[in-house]
């Protein structure tokens, strides 16, 4: 297993701690323990998907990952975890999670994996890829930018300008009003550069909607909602019962009503001997990161 340098200093530095050890632990033992802490922990959120902080759940490692996963982990208020299934499941099927961010390209989700558990995913996900609903390549889609009689540098420059647009907003110091206009410059490139389910338009759909909310912008949260919830309905469409989509729509503005099949949780399944027994050990944890493809890309009307 691939370790870290954060780790060898972290090992180097408690072995020479008096009492702070067993006696005649080595560093090597605690690098170990360390990495294999690492594959294996669990990042606690609260119900809104917010991270407040880790957790071992050694039953819970044991379940294998993939970028199409049939569960997904959710967490009860007395920080219980749980494994919900996110699809329909059969009989003799494995019961996988994802280790990482699904709403990344392929080649994103399989380096952060190799960075952080050492191994080259082959999923079908990964092997096959997936499609939009109109028939796109999602990977392609969500790193799509240019249009227009831009070149590759200009199109550099203008996302550049939108990501630093959005960094100010959100800096300390920056009044609402001055964060919500940087946040529409940054969003009115994104949306006449950048594919409509990309990542970098759906970053900036998303602050829009949150500062929109937080400034009585009923309007323009609800427009921006529905923007983004597009995009975590197109990357999740394999995880029908992804939680995210769900937490998207009480906190973006849903763009539909929830009907009650729609707000129907789906079956729970605890975390119990039988179920960890019939799983190899794996390991886990999560991810997020940003990207887009530098191309050309017919321009199309934001959905709204």
């Amino acid at each position: 297993m691939a370790t870290t340098r954060t780790e060898e200093e972290l090992a180097a530095i408690g072995t020479r701690l008096a009492g702070f050890l067993p006696p005649k632990t080595t560093e090597a033992a605690v690098i170990s323990m360390l990495a294999r802490l690492r594959c294996n922990i669990f990042s606690f959120a609260d119900e809104a998907g917010q991270i407040l902080g880790a957790g071992c759940y050694s039953r819970a490692a044991m379940f294998n990952h993939s970028c199409a996963p049939n569960c997904v982990v959710t967490y009860g208020r007395d920080g219980r975890l749980f494994m919900r299934t996110a699809c329909e499941v059969g009989r003799h099927t494995e019961l996988t999670h994802s280790y990482t961010d699904l709403c990344v390209p392929t080649h994103m989700r399989r380096r952060a994996l190799h960075n952080q558990y050492g191994f080259i995913c082959d999923c079908p996900r990964c092997v096959d890829g997936a499609t939009t609903a109109d028939g796109e390549d999602l990977d392609f889609v969500m790193e799509a930018a240019g249009g227009g009689d831009l070149d590759e540098a200009q199109v550099d420059r203008l996302m550049q300008a939108s990501e630093e647009a959005l960094a100010r907003a959100e800096s300390r110091g920056t009044t609402p009003a001055e964060a919500a206009k940087l946040v529409q410059q940054a969003l009115q490139i994104r949306r006449q550069h950048c594919h409509p389910l990309s990542l970098m338009r759906y970053h900036a759909e998303s602050q829009s909607c949150a500062l929109s909310q937080r400034l009585g912008d009923d309007a323009r949260a609800r427009e921006c909602g529905r923007n983004a919830l597009a995009f975590l309905e197109s990357a999740l469409a394999h995880v029908p019962w992804h939680p995210s989509i769900a937490i998207d729509c009480m906190q973006q503005v849903p763009a539909r009503r929830l009907t009650n099949a729609d707000s129907r949780p789906p079956p729970c399944l605890p975390i119990s001997p039988h179920i960890s027994q019939a799983c190899s050990s794996s390991r886990r944890a999560s991810c997020c990161s940003r990207g887009r493809r530098r191309a050309r890309v017919s321009r199309s009307r934001p959905r709204s």
